[in-house]
């Protein structure tokens, strides 16, 4: 529950990452400077990017990232809505589903850097290391993008 009771075992990330938030002010300390990747946060690159983003954009720069996501999940829906209206359910259905997953696994990263979850080992679509992942969501954004296509000349 404390992250900070046990800062050298199981806590180590998890206070490292709330550290680095913690730094942060608005303007953040640039590109580049975050402390906590130089080997205080582990796994900096993939799991607790968003530690390091905030640390380095500051809130402002968070701030734009989360409008970003908001912003591409509504774009998402809005072509399931539309999929819908035209009677295209699987479509529709699939394009709900890349939408919701999406969204649902940039939410729970944000909260395991924030300490409201527990260290679940998801990436930050988009924006963390991994080629599985990064494969997997631009397909689905690809998918998405066909949908789209499909639906102005339905």
């Amino acid at each position: 529950m404390d992250p900070f009771e046990s800062q050298l075992g199981a806590g180590w990330q998890l206070s490292n990452s709330l550290i680095g938030i913690g730094q942060a002010n608005w303007i953040g300390l640039g590109l580049g400077n975050s402390f906590q990747k130089n080997l205080f946060l582990p796994e900096a690159h993939t799991d607790f990017i968003f530690a390091v983003l905030v640390e380095e954009l500051g809130i402002l720069g968070v701030f734009f990232l989360i409008s970003m996501y908001s912003l591409m999940i509504y774009s998402i829906f809005s072509i399931a809505m539309q999929s819908l209206i035209l009677k295209r359910f699987f479509q529709g259905f699939v394009t709900f589903g890349i939408g919701f997953l999406i969204a649902v696994q940039a939410i729970f990263n944000l909260a395991v850097n924030i300490g409201l979850l527990p260290t679940k080992g998801l990436t930050l679509p988009f924006i963390s290391y991994g080629g599985t992942s990064m494969i997997i969501m631009m397909s689905f954004i690809a998918i998405v993008l066909r949908i789209n296509n499909e639906n102005k000349f339905y």
